[in-house]
């Protein structure tokens, strides 16, 4: 009513629905508390309750002779900025903007009045419109008299058995997708833990890399500034040539007699010895 402006009047339709929202909204343990509190019922509050009881003191507000009024036709507009253009002032500057917030102030309320007729007709034109009735069997029976045979009961049965095992199907489907949407949200969070301890992991190895690198560079530039020194402490030493060996003469080697046996159609073979520089060689020898 109060969006169509009284155009539109309340039914049992419309007044069950806005009833509901009203209660649940309203009807709560905190604005009952509240109430009790802003009234100075309870807790006690003598002050509150007298100065809500108390007729407030009415303040006249004089008009100062020569004040400007506050332009609100397209007219009065043009005239006042005639006005400003001859002789700009503070006054007329915030003058200006009290006419702006009028107007914009002005603008909203009628922008809300014009939602609330449109949301009105859409009411009305529910209310105006009628249902088909329909028979236990989920048949029209609009004009037709309910007499109903065995065959039509059958049929109603059945529609009534269809329609609640339609129910429980949605009621599981339902169900189903709830589930479904918990195991989505428990694998979504699986999956964001695992990749932060991937991150994690990886973020450990390149600081552990960049780490090694560093200590590897610092020890390459210690060794690069210790080495000239070492070079540079380390003395010099002469490399002596040494003098040349003499080649030994060469010995000539000592033969004994070896002693001979005689044997038929054989070979006779013996051992001869020889000294060379107190070494010992085998030579042997044939004989026929």
């Amino acid at each position: 009513m109060n969006d169509g402006g009284g155009h539109v009047s309340m039914s049992k339709s419309f007044f069950w629905p806005m009833f509901k929202r009203a209660w649940d909204k309203s009807f709560t343990e905190e604005n009952i508390l509240s109430a009790f509190a802003k009234a100075g019922i309870w807790p006690t509050n003598r002050r509150k309750i007298i100065q809500k009881i108390t007729r407030p003191s009415i303040t006249l507000h004089e008009k100062t002779p020569g004040a400007l009024k506050t332009p609100k036709s397209s007219k009065a507009i043009r005239r006042f900025q005639v006005a400003y253009d001859k002789s700009p002032t503070a006054d007329k500057v915030k003058t200006l903007f009290t006419t702006v917030l009028h107007l914009s102030a002005q603008v909203s309320c009628l922008q809300a009045e014009n939602h609330g007729l449109e949301r009105a007709i859409v009411l009305q034109k529910k209310k105006t419109r009628q249902g088909v009735r329909l028979n236990l069997a989920g048949q029209p029976n609009k004009d037709i008299i309910d007499c109903y045979s065995p065959a039509q009961v059958i049929r109603a049965r059945e529609y009534y058995e269809e329609k609640e095992a339609l129910k429980i199907k949605e009621e599981a489907a339902k169900l189903q997708r709830k589930i479904q949407r918990a195991a989505n949200a428990i694998r979504k969070a699986e999956e964001a833990k695992e990749k932060a301890k991937r991150k994690v992991e990886r973020d450990a190895k390149a600081a552990a890399k960049k780490l090694a690198e560093a200590v590897k560079k610092s020890l390459k530039e210690q060794q690069k500034s210790v080495a000239p020194k070492a070079k540079k402490t380390t003395p010099i030493v002469s490399k002596a040539r040494k003098a040349p060996v003499k080649a030994k003469p060469y010995a000539k080697p000592t033969v004994k007699a070896v002693p001979v046996i005689p044997i038929e159609e054989g070979v006779a073979s013996g051992v001869a010895v020889t000294r060379r520089t107190g070494r010992v060689i085998n030579l042997p020898t044939r004989y026929k």
